[in-house]
């Protein structure tokens, strides 16, 4: 039966901390004739969501809205199923389970339903559930994109990663073993059990070791976090080696993209992903293939969304943070 009527979704009608999020009741939108309309069934909160919340990096504003959110409902990541799907939409039915992700130019998933274009969206692996697929497509689609993109093409490969703890950090270790890299992962002494459980070769704990108190050189070194300096990252590479950050704090970043182009390594960069339907498609064959994984922290409920984010919000989270919107 196609739904109609009110949902609840979270919403912000300012920038802030998690303070700011609240749960409202809206329409229940109708998909136009290029896309699906797809019942909730588990989301995952990532970094992006925390930066739309706030509006930062400043920049951002540009795009979302400078004084306030443009977008009010919060939100990237999905998993669910098609409850109804518009006239042009050809490579999906109703009943398909699938998995996707929004993009901060329209409103988010953290809702019981959400409309989306069909190519934001691919099939739900089977061997994995609703609350693991809702874990995947940012993160996961940010590891890839990262590891894949700026790996050299010599069989044997070092590639350290920084931030190996995290949701995209999990990922990118098991990406990188499975192309048959050799992995130093940095994380605190808490996480070094879970990240040695995804296959890291080597793990630096940043709380008694110095990243850069070594000799090492990496063909690839992925800053998932942190607030180095761009040129401390560039004493751990090789000649030809790559750096590339995908988070941390604003001035690493910053670095990297407009002091990297001029460094000596044309390989110096900063990432910032939408995944794509490869990305999903490739994370379906990699999850198939029990490569990679989901690690998931914490599974909260609908109505605890907001201490979901919270926590995720206090950078305690291994892995991923997933809250079910509603019972398969």
């Amino acid at each position: 039966m196609i739904p109609n009527g009110k949902m609840k979704a979270l919403a912000y009608d300012d920038y802030g901390t998690p303070d700011v999020l609240h749960f409202c009741d809206i329409d229940i939108p109708t998909p136009k004739n290029n896309q699906v309309l797809v019942k909730v069934h588990a989301v995952s909160i990532n970094a992006g969501d925390i930066h739309l919340m706030e509006g930062t990096p400043f920049p951002l504003r540009l795009v979302t809205g400078i004084f306030r959110p443009r977008n009010k409902i919060l939100g990237l990541d999905i998993s669910g199923h098609i409850v109804n799907a518009g006239k042009d939409v050809l490579g999906f039915k109703v009943g398909d389970e699938v998995y996707g992700s929004t993009s901060i130019f329209e409103d988010g998933c953290f809702a019981e339903y959400v409309c989306l274009q069909e190519n934001k969206f691919a099939f739900k692996p089977k061997s994995i559930s609703f609350e693991e697929a809702a874990a995947l497509p940012t993160a996961g689609a940010t590891a890839l994109q990262s590891i894949k993109k700026f790996m050299p093409s010599e069989p044997y490969k070092k590639v350290l990663i920084n931030g190996a703890s995290g949701g995209v950090g999990t990922f990118a270790i098991q990406i990188a073993k499975s192309l048959g890299c050799e992995v130093t992962a940095v994380c605190s002494t808490r996480h070094i059990e879970i990240v040695r459980s995804l296959g890291a070769d080597r793990i630096i704990d940043y709380k008694t070791s110095l990243i850069f108190d070594t000799d090492e050189k990496y063909d690839l070194v992925y800053a998932v976090n942190g607030n180095n300096s761009i040129f401390d990252y560039q004493k751990l590479l090789k000649k030809d080696g790559a750096y590339v950050t995908s988070g941390g704090t604003t001035q690493q970043m910053f670095q990297a993209m407009m002091i990297g182009p001029f460094m000596r390594s044309s390989k110096i960069s900063s990432l910032t992903v939408v995944p794509t339907i490869e990305d999903l498609t490739e994370l379906s064959r990699l999850t198939s293939e029990k490569k990679i994984r989901p690690v998931i922290d914490k599974v909260y409920q609908k109505e605890q969304i907001i201490d979901a984010i919270k926590y995720f919000y206090s950078g305690c989270a291994t892995g991923k943070v997933v809250v079910v919107m509603c019972k398969e």
